[in-house]
């Protein structure tokens, strides 16, 4: 079985710029996104988001922030093609 497709929806990837204001930091958080959903997805693919938990899953990624350490999720859509992933959402938490 090939690897799926991750595509980022240009919102997502606007709303990142604006959450993390550090070019360097969105290319780094997106490369491990990216890794993640090709390496580890099955894993995380039970870890289904409370908004449509019959839709998407999530995936958190650790990043260092101003010296602090924070969280983004992304909410992935796995049902919508068996060939790709859709990362459709973004947040920042503590």
């Amino acid at each position: 079985m090939h690897p799926r497709s991750i595509t980022v929806l240009p919102e997502v990837s606007r709303r990142l710029g604006e959450l993390l204001a550090d070019k360097e930091a969105v290319i780094r958080v997106l490369g491990e996104l990216r890794h993640h959903l090709q390496n580890q997805a099955a894993g995380s693919r039970a870890n289904r988001d409370d908004a449509q938990p019959d839709f998407l899953f999530t995936v958190p990624i650790r990043v260092l922030l101003r010296g602090r350490w924070r969280f983004i999720r992304f909410s992935v859509n796995d049902t919508t093609s068996p060939d790709h992933f859709f990362v459709e959402a973004v947040s920042l938490s503590d």
